[in-house]
């Protein structure tokens, strides 16, 4: 059985370490600095399973990362926007249902929805006929729109403050918009 070359390991551990650091690994690259055949590499990185011996990346922002630094709910609990913020709201069709939140007409209407059931069906029988009143009433909005009225669906803004970069001397602020419009028609379709 041949010995296993030396330069097998050198090749991981150099394709590891550098993946750790973020970099783009060209394997062409790598086999010319190690002096072996790039195929060869190649082989020797699928039976090695080199990518599995990556360190595994945490879930979350990235470190450094400070979009959220000092910012809590209101709970106080734990960063982040408030309990029961409406921030990426559409049409409320699916939207979380906060008892503690609802209108003096929302709160009677689930309040009259008749149940018989058990106290664990109640909660969610309320729920669904409050969701139920909540996507005819959006139906009937849309419907009731002009047929050429559009909604904006996303929206992205990017905003570069004036006197940055090289040539920003004469501090004009600079600014991108990207939008995504639905029509009335297809937002109720979706509903």
């Amino acid at each position: 059985m041949p010995k296993r070359s030396e330069k097998r390991d050198t090749a991981k551990a150099e394709y590891i370490a550098r993946k750790a650091r973020g970099e783009e690994v060209s394997l062409r690259e790598l086999a010319k600095e190690q002096g072996v055949g790039y195929q060869t590499l190649r082989n020797w990185k699928a039976a090695d399973k080199w990518d599995e011996a990556l360190p595994k990346r945490k879930r979350g922002g990235q470190p450094g990362n400070r979009n959220s630094a000092g910012k809590q709910n209101a709970a106080g609990s734990h960063p982040g926007a408030p309990v029961g913020n409406k921030n990426a709201e559409k049409d409320g069709a699916y939207s979380a249902v906060f008892f503690d939140m609802l209108t003096d007409c929302e709160r009677e209407l689930v309040e009259q929805t008749p149940l018989k059931s058990k106290e664990a069906l109640e909660h969610e029988m309320k729920i669904l006929k409050f969701r139920e009143h909540k996507i005819l009433a959006k139906i009937a909005e849309y419907e009731s729109a002009p047929e050429d009225s559009l909604y904006i669906s996303s929206l992205m803004d990017m905003r570069v403050p004036g006197g940055r970069g090289k040539d920003k001397k004469d501090g004009a602020v600079q600014s991108i918009g990207m939008y995504s419009k639905d029509s009335a028609f297809s937002r109720a379709l979706k509903l």
